[in-house]
């Protein structure tokens, strides 16, 4: 999935395999059961002047999922349960800043711990949140929730 924000700015997602794609599964095992379906997230990000790209194991099946369906629900202008999601993982929030039923959302997205700049990059100036703003229409909304689904296909529950 990539986005286009604005002056430039852009962020981009994609998954790139499961953490353990290669664990034989005991779902007796709930240790093991429950790290299974966790996936290793690449983002690619350019905000401003600064670029940057990371890698790691943030968001699980049901992460994206829910970022799918937060998606579409405010693509179909529904009430959402919150306009700020975030995961178990904290590196990446995504927040809704505007009214669901205005023709264009506007959406923040926040980079935090390993997917902040300045904790890959000793010169970036420390900052708790690093952040890109993009504005989408519904049918923009929803093309990055078909993309994200058709990505997640590759990566069933296991």
């Amino acid at each position: 999935m990539r986005i286009i924000c604005e002056k430039g700015q852009y962020f981009e997602l994609q998954i790139q395999d499961y953490e353990y794609p290669y664990i034989e599964i005991d779902k007796k095992d709930h240790n093991w059961f429950k790290d299974s379906n966790w996936l290793n997230i690449f983002i690619k990000v350019k905000q401003r002047k600064i670029y940057w790209n990371a890698v790691a194991p943030i968001l699980n099946i049901y992460d994206v999922r829910y970022l799918i369906d937060w998606f579409n629900d405010i693509s179909d202008n529904k009430i959402v349960e919150r306009k700020m999601i975030d995961f178990i993982e904290p590196e990446l929030s995504f927040v809704l800043l505007n009214n669901v039923n205005s023709m264009y959302k506007i959406i923040k997205i926040r980079f935090s711990f390993r997917f902040n700049p300045a904790y890959i990059f000793d010169h970036i100036k420390k900052r708790e949140f690093y952040y890109v703003i993009f504005k989408a229409t519904n049918n923009q909304l929803k093309k990055y929730a078909k993309h994200l689904e058709e990505e997640l296909l590759a990566y069933p529950e296991r």
